[in-house]
């Protein structure tokens, strides 16, 4: 990664810890992946990132290697009318140039995030994240420590205290564009509401805008 686009990048990306930021170029380079087009990005998470993509940004590292072909049409598992699992198929093709099958299968009560798409369409929420387990599995070295959208819908942050999210309305509405500010929020934790930002990220939030309004009165 040039430094003019890891710059642009960082100014994205201005509370990652320096270890965690690098961490994240180091994934945008292996997996040649846009962050800028949203093909890619890093979410705040319990105190480090998780680096995440959507399924479409798995199947393209995998048809990159010039070694992955889809496989036939997820299967699902039922009982009494209710979904319990959805088993995915994936081909690898090995060096003697031989196709194999890789299956793996996710457990809807492990990933089920209740929200409304996994609500309308439990099967194809559940069908990615079986995907996106034997996709993992057929190629490891390049997509080990990155994860669907789909896979990690259910792991929520605590929430912010009532004290972290009355600061941060407050310092946003101090700052000279408060609107953009807050969209600036909603796009980097992919979120609706302020309300949805992590516990975790709240001071650090809080701290960065003091910070960057300090050094403008300063300037």
């Amino acid at each position: 990664m040039d430094k003019e686009k890891k710059d642009f990048l960082k100014k994205q990306y201005p509370t990652l810890k320096p270890a965690d930021f690098e961490k994240f170029c180091y994934i945008v380079d292996e997996t040649q992946l846009d962050p800028l087009k949203r093909q890619i990005y890093a979410v705040p998470r319990g105190g480090a990132i998780t680096i995440q993509t959507s399924i479409d940004g798995f199947r393209l590292i995998a048809e990159r290697t010039g070694k992955y072909a889809p496989g036939r049409e997820p299967s699902f598992e039922t009982k009494d009318n209710n979904l319990i699992a959805s088993t995915a198929y994936v081909k690898k093709m090995t060096d003697d140039g031989t196709w194999h099958e890789t299956a793996a299968t996710a457990y809807f009560d492990e990933y089920n995030a209740n929200s409304p798409f996994w609500k309308k369409m439990p099967r194809l929420m559940i069908s990615k994240c079986a995907e996106a387990l034997a996709l993992r599995k057929a190629f490891p070295d390049d997509l080990s420590g990155i994860y669907t959208d789909e896979e990690m819908g259910q792991a929520k942050d605590e929430p912010l205290t009532l004290e972290q999210y009355e600061k941060i309305v407050q310092l946003i509405e101090e700052t000279p564009n408060p609107e953009k500010t807050t969209e600036y929020y909603l796009n980097t934790y992919k979120i609706n509401d302020l309300t949805e930002i992590p516990k975790s990220e709240g001071d650090k939030i809080i701290n960065f805008i003091k910070e960057r309004m300090e050094k403008s009165n300063v300037s």
